[in-house]
């Protein structure tokens, strides 16, 4: 079984979207596909990948409007979350920032019938940003999480809003997939 399976529709987005290794996935099963990706690092893989089909977009997506500062892990040079750097990273970076509500609404950028959110230790962040749209618009979510309490605070949120839970992988790192 592919992470992906039973999720199809018009609009995917794809947080924290990378170098584009969702895309194949992703432009199969959707009509369009946006990718938010605040890394500079991968900017010039998107940009390859872009189409009419796969729009990027070069911002992070968490719980505010504002510029955030994410941490440059000091072994890859990638961005990552504060929250994962366990005082290694010394360096950070501030990117522009939207919340998933602000992009729907202020930005016009077609609601997702799906959501992919890969986002190195934002994940709850992310999902904090996007309350109206769990609420109304209600879009499947695949999200990956890299400890047991990001999963069980993320799983707890998405319950709350009437999400089934379903986990691949192991409690303290995988992939929940979340659906009505």
């Amino acid at each position: 079984m592919s992470l992906f399976d039973g999720f199809t529709g018009t609009t995917a987005w794809d947080i924290g979207a990378g170098t584009g290794d969702a895309y194949d996935q992703l432009t199969s099963r959707f009509d369009m596909t946006f990718a938010f990706e605040p890394d500079e690092n991968c900017w010039d893989d998107l940009q390859d990948l872009y189409g009419y089909e796969y729009r990027w977009i070069p911002c992070a997506v968490a719980d505010t409007d504002t510029a955030i500062d994410l941490a440059v892990n000091p072994d890859t040079g990638r961005l990552m979350s504060k929250y994962l750097t366990r005082s290694r990273a010394t360096l950070h970076r501030r990117v522009a920032c939207h919340t998933v509500d602000y992009l729907i609404e202020d930005l016009e950028t077609p609601a997702p019938d799906f959501i992919r959110i890969n986002a190195a230790g934002n994940e709850q962040l992310i999902l904090f940003g996007s309350r109206k749209t769990l609420s109304m618009i209600r879009p499947d979510i695949l999200l990956q999480y890299h400890s047991k309490y990001l999963y069980q605070d993320c799983a707890n949120l998405l319950t709350g809003f009437g999400y089934r839970i379903d986990l691949v992988g192991e409690p303290a790192h995988g992939w929940l997939r979340a659906t009505q």
